[in-house]
């Protein structure tokens, strides 16, 4: 008996961020999201800054403890932007 995958095996990344009514454009990632620069380069100054001077009023972003998010070029741009963050513990 041979196992067949009909669906290709393949996978996508995307990210996308969510707030009550509102939310983000979904970003399509190439490849895998592991460098801050590339975080801060295709998600962060495109997407999320855009979107909270426009929604952000108020607003504390959250995200996971990916290496890109946690990694402090990371941490400084987001302190550098005023973004309020909530911290997320370590093992989540």
């Amino acid at each position: 008996m041979t196992e067949v995958d009909r669906f290709g095996g393949g996978s996508a990344m995307v990210w996308g961020g969510i707030c009550g009514g509102n939310r983000t454009r979904l970003v399509v990632v190439n490849g895998t999201l592991t460098s801050s620069q590339r975080y801060r380069n295709e998600i962060f100054t495109p997407v999320v800054l855009p979107y909270l001077r426009t929604n952000g009023a108020g607003l504390t972003f959250q995200q996971d403890n990916a290496t890109a998010h946690t990694a402090r070029a990371t941490r400084e741009f987001l302190n550098q932007n005023n973004v309020d963050m909530l911290d997320w513990p370590s093992n989540s």
